[in-house]
């Protein structure tokens, strides 16, 4: 029980660098000797020192550290990186133990770390609130165990399922606090992704766009036909990259923009175009649709996680579905969280292997303010 407190501790200081950390892993440390806290440490920010630096640097002497024990979420790094490896400053400070939360998936540590601490005689204890540990890193982990983007499906819709009152015409659903809250989801990824009819209905410049928002997504547009038009906001806007995978070898001659990059194909399968996303280093896709784009990917079970946002309206037969086509394996989903906002409902949603559409007894008497 003594290790599973300090690594507890542990995940709530990786947890501080929220929306900080980009591409890498969020890390927590704690050091500790006689069961007492002697430092703690968070990897801050990218390119910052990492957690089990700053936990040393917080020590009020060198000394301290000597036969202390170091509880830390992911296994110590073993390679230089933009900092050097953390397990030199491990060996160095004198440590007799290390408590891990999980390995490091990344190939360049992926049990490195743990074999140079035992190879310099520290007692290393692995998997200690290991499922705790690798939820704070679902994408992280995602990206080096898959070799593929952690994916989000996202869509708003009416009560009764459809994303637009008709074909080829916008159409606003949500209220404020609903457009709030997808700034907020949208700056959790390194990518927003969309098809060729929403880019032209919609007209959307993608970005995140609260005033403490990070302006870092890669827009990625699939546009097999070749459809879009150099006067999009996608491509007025160059404050972000754009990238545009395509069938059609003409549109090079139309997109012309330095921030534009051009995928071609004689045919784009997603399964391909999440391999290349995932080899130009992007970690994360939040795909927002429409509904052509959603149907592929819920077919083709390439995704990690689906959040719906429901609100007050109906929109009737001749409404776009929000899903658009026959679906091939009927996924099953767990409901994880339900959220109201203003007068939307936002629900999360995870793929399960087995079983049918789930939502727990304790949620639902939670989301309604159920009294026994």
């Amino acid at each position: 029980m003594r290790h599973e407190k300090y690594m507890r501790l542990a995940i709530e200081q990786a947890l501080k660098g929220q929306g900080e950390t980009y591409t890498n892993p969020l890390v927590g440390a704690v050091i500790v000797k006689d069961n007492v806290v002697l430092g703690k440490g968070y990897h801050t920010h990218y390119g910052a020192a990492h957690a089990e630096v700053e936990a040393i640097d917080s020590l009020t002497s060198l000394e301290e550290s000597i036969q202390a024990t170091l509880y830390v979420t992911l296994e110590p790094c073993a390679h230089t990186g933009k900092t050097p490896p953390c397990v030199e400053r491990i060996i160095a400070g004198g440590f007799k133990q290390v408590v891990i939360g999980q390995r490091d998936p990344n190939p360049l540590v992926a049990g490195r770390g743990v074999a140079l601490l035992q190879a310099a005689g520290i007692e290393v204890i692995e998997n200690i609130l290991r499922d705790e540990a690798y939820r704070i890193n679902l994408i992280y982990n995602h990206f080096h165990e898959t070799k593929l983007p952690y994916v989000t499906l996202k869509y708003t819709s009416s009560l009764d399922g459809k994303i637009a009152a008709k074909r080829g015409v916008r159409t606003n659903l949500s209220g404020s606090e609903t457009w709030q809250d997808v700034q907020i989801e949208r700056e959790k990824y390194q990518a927003i992704l969309v098809g060729s009819e929403t880019a032209l209905v919609d007209n959307p410049s993608l970005t995140v766009r609260n005033p403490q928002g990070k302006q870092g997504l890669t827009r990625i547009i699939i546009d097999r036909s070749g459809r879009l038009t150099g006067k999009l906001m996608l491509f007025t806007d160059t404050s972000q990259p754009t990238w545009v995978f395509t069938e059609n070898s003409n549109l090079k001659q139309r997109l012309t923009h330095q921030h534009v990059r051009l995928f071609f194909a004689e045919l784009w399968t997603i399964e391909q175009i999440l391999m290349v996303i995932a080899k130009e280093g992007i970690q994360s896709v939040f795909v927002e649709g429409g509904a052509k784009i959603l149907h592929a990917f819920i077919n083709g079970g390439y995704y990690q996680q689906l959040l719906s946002y429901v609100t007050p309206h109906l929109l009737g037969s001749e409404g776009v579905d929000a899903i658009g086509g026959a679906i091939v394996q009927q996924p099953n989903l767990k409901l994880i969280s339900m959220e109201q906002l203003g007068t939307d409902f936002k629900l999360q949603w995870l793929p399960q292997e087995k079983g049918g559409l789930v939502c727990s007894l304790e949620l639902l008497k939670k989301w309604v303010g159920y009294k026994k």
